[in-house]
């Protein structure tokens, strides 16, 4: 989409691939020009730069990205679904059943790592070249940064490309109150083009989330399930990790097919 520009500025880079953002770009912070004043913004902003002539193209493109990516997630979901179901079925896993590389080989390898038992289960992980201190770090740094964007009001903004006067600007709390201040002489469709703008940054928001959500549920069932209860916490980074790996091969399998 070379018309239009999405950026969440300020926000630290994000440990996904990058296709889970869909449109949106990572960018420092800069300064905001509203009216006579220049802002400098301490909370991520959500901004969106379009071009008048395709504006609405441009959204629509973006929303079909998120589409996607809703998409990638939703097959993680029952990928990792069905996992755990193997799990619960009491099926044993062993070193000798990590043949080739891929996310439900990985979460293997974890969970025989933990397991442990033989000096070879407790090396499962370095058998398939998984580095668990990176999985962990990845995760934390992921955490860090969806806790931020989710703690922080939520804040869009959408200006014309090219320009640096921004034509509105909202703010949205948890408590579902929004405060929105957009210029004077804003056209009708300039003020849709915003609010468009708004349900984009709202859906790819609640898209992170619910990959944090789903790391998090996800640990706890399979904890629960292979009687490991209190190691849920530390199989978080290997369920994020299986996550983005499916949502990965998703995206990957998507752009072969289209060709």
């Amino acid at each position: 989409m070379t018309d239009a520009l999405f950026e969440i500025r300020g926000a630290a880079p994000l440990a996904v691939p990058t296709t889970v953002l869909g449109a949106w770009n990572l960018t420092p912070h800069k300064g905001i020009s509203f009216g006579e004043g220049v802002i400098e913004p301490e909370t991520p902003i959500w901004s969106v730069s379009l071009d008048p002539q395709s504006a609405d193209e441009n959204l629509q493109a973006a929303n079909a990205q998120l589409r996607v990516t809703q998409a990638a997630l939703q097959e993680a979901t029952v990928r990792l679904n069905e996992f755990i179901e193997t799990a619960a079925r009491g099926r044993s896993y062993g070193i000798e059943d990590i043949e080739n590389r891929g996310p439900e080989l990985e979460l293997q390898a974890m969970l025989i790592q933990m397991r442990g038992g033989t000096a070879a289960d407790y090396g499962a992980l370095d058998v398939i070249g998984l580095d668990w201190n990176g999985l962990v770090q990845r995760f934390q740094e992921f955490l860090a940064e969806v806790q931020r964007l989710l703690a922080d009001p939520l804040v869009v903004e959408t200006r014309n490309k090219g320009e640096d006067e921004v034509i509105a600007q909202t703010a949205v709390g948890w408590t579902g109150r929004s405060d929105t201040a957009i210029i004077e002489d804003a056209e009708t469709e300039l003020r849709a083009e915003h609010a468009k703008s708004l349900e984009l940054a709202l859906g790819q928001r609640t898209l992170l989330f619910k990959i944090a959500a789903l790391a998090a549920e996800g640990a706890v069932r399979l904890a629960v399930v292979i009687a490991m209860p209190a190691n849920a916490i530390w199989m978080m980074p290997g369920i994020y990790n299986f996550i983005t790996r499916v949502m990965d091969e998703y995206f990957k399998i998507r752009e072969r097919l289209q060709g």
